[in-house]
This record gives C-alpha cells, sequence and structure tokens, in this order.
C-alpha cells in the first residue's frame, strides 16, 4: 500500500466545488484508491478523477436545474427592451427632471440610481415570476418564501451592481444617443440643411435601419417623429445587446440557482 498522499489542492476542490451531497463520501473513495498501491494510481491520476467528478456533478446540477436556466436565459433576453421602456417612460414623464439640475456628484448619482432602480425592478419581478408557479405546483406558496427568494438576489447584485450600470448605460447611449423618442424635426428645417448636416445624420439613420430599433414618419403637421420600437432589441444581437444581457443573466440564474437548491434540500429533510 502506498503511503503517498494525494495533492491537497486537488482532495479541498473535490470536497468543496463537487454539487450534491457526495463529495466527502467520493474524496474517501478517491484517496483509498490512491493509497492502494494499484499501477497507474498516480498523482496525475488523481487530479483527472477530480476533475472528471467536478465536470459530471455540474453537468448534472445544469440538467436538475434546467428549467432555472431556461428561464434566466429568456427572462435576460428581453432586457434591452426593457431598458428602452424605461427610458422612454422617464423622458415622456420627466421622472427625474429635477435631479439633474442638481450639483455634480448628486445628478450623476440620481441618474445611476434611477437606472439601477429600474434593473432591479426588472430583476425581481423575473425572480417573483418563476417562483410563483414553481411553489405554487409544490402547494408551498407564501409571502416568506417569495420575500426569501427576492432578498436572496441582493448579494448578487451587490457583486454585479458597477456592470448593471455601466453596460445598459452604454447599450442606451449607443441607441438612444439623440433620445429620438419624442423628439421632432420640422420639414422646413431638414430642407434647409446644409450637405454637412446631412452626412452627419446619415450614420444615425444607417445604424437606426441596421438595429431596426426605430422608424422615422412624416407626421400631417410636416414634422418628423421617431418611434423607438423596444420589442425589436429582443431580437438584437449586437455586441452592446448581448453585453448587456450579461448581468441580469447572471443574478437571476445565480439567484435561482441558490433557491431551487434550498427548496430541494428544504424538501429532502421533509422527506426524511
Amino acid at each position: 500500500m502506498s503511503s503517498a498522499e494525494p495533492p491537497s489542492i486537488a482532495t479541498w476542490m473535490l470536497e468543496h466545488w463537487t454539487p450534491g451531497t457526495r463529495s466527502d463520501a467520493l474524496a474517501g473513495d478517491l484517496l483509498e484508491e490512491f493509497r492502494s498501491g494499484r499501477t497507474g494510481r498516480t498523482r496525475a491520476w488523481y487530479w483527472r478523477q477530480v476533475l472528471a467528478a467536478i465536470a459530471i456533478g455540474c453537468f448534472h446540477e445544469i440538467l436538475d436545474r434546467g428549467a432555472a436556466l431556461l428561464f434566466a436565459i429568456l427572462w435576460a433576453s428581453i432586457a434591452p427592451a426593457w431598458l428602452l421602456i424605461v427610458v422612454a417612460v422617464e423622458q415622456r414623464f420627466n421622472l427625474i427632471a429635477g435631479s439633474r439640475q442638481m450639483d455634480f456628484p448628486w445628478s450623476t448619482a440620481s441618474d445611476t440610481g434611477f437606472l439601477l432602480g429600474a434593473n432591479l425592478l426588472f430583476i425581481w419581478a423575473g425572480i417573483l415570476l418563476y417562483l410563483i408557479p414553481h411553489l405554487w405546483f409544490r402547494r408551498s406558496l407564501s409571502v416568506r418564501l417569495l420575500a426569501r427568494g427576492v432578498m436572496a438576489s441582493i448579494p448578487v447584485v451587490v457583486a454585479v451592481s458597477a456592470a448593471l450600470i455601466l453596460l445598459p448605460m452604454q447599450f442606451l447611449h449607443n441607441d438612444t444617443t439623440l433620445h429620438p423618442t419624442f423628439e421632432s424635426v420640422s420639414a422646413h428645417a431638414i430642407a434647409r440643411m446644409n450637405p454637412n448636416d446631412i452626412r452627419q445624420l446619415h450614420p444615425w439613420r444607417k445604424t437606426v435601419e441596421q438595429h431596426g430599433k426605430s422608424t422615422m414618419n412624416q407626421s400631417g403637421d410636416g414634422t418628423f417623429n421617431v418611434i423607438v420600437r423596444p420589442g425589436n432589441a429582443i431580437t438584437d444581437m449586437h455586441k452592446w445587446a448581448l453585453l448587456t444581457r450579461l448581468p441580469f443573466l447572471l443574478c437571476e440564474l445565480f439567484t435561482l440557482w441558490g433557491i431551487t437548491s434550498r427548496l430541494r434540500k428544504r424538501s429532502a429533510e421533509t422527506r426524511a
């Protein structure tokens, strides 16, 4: 029997990174096999077994929580549309018009706080939308469990709060730079534009046509109104749209993953 000890880092990873409840038993089995002295039971073999066990465990966890993963992906996909709706509502009702008149840094804090609050509302709405039918069919629906589900997202939101502010801001800057949702330009003004102004307008129109976010219509009074269509943002696969979805996906996925793990553990303890 070999007296060699396995790599301590690999053993720690096996005990702490293997999903499920069999990590201790699995660590004991691998340790016994490693010390048996059989041919090929080297440190490299031990590392391969540990990494394989972690990968297989994570794969089974993903399969077991496929509903939460699928919901998080689908919910995060509509985040760009939600951001455009938030900006449109804010511009329509001037929700933070007064705070923008404040001195720096309070004006910036107000803008970022408004956007972060809208992001939290979106994340919490997704959590509730997933938990209510999930708990309803399990006959364990309660306000206490729903509140715990919402509160469970706070650590994740704190961890990715910078991304939840900076990426949506950059996305909105790219897609609504000229605040086109409620702005109008008269036909007379367009007719009097010099060639330089027209050339400066063209790249924006080209971007709009590529993204499919907006359309420019001429109304009866001779004005051109730009109408943002948030629904088209759901299918937007451009760089900033994809990056903007990422923090929302992480918040929803990690929160729902933790909630479902606790619910399963509670169910197992109840059956026992």
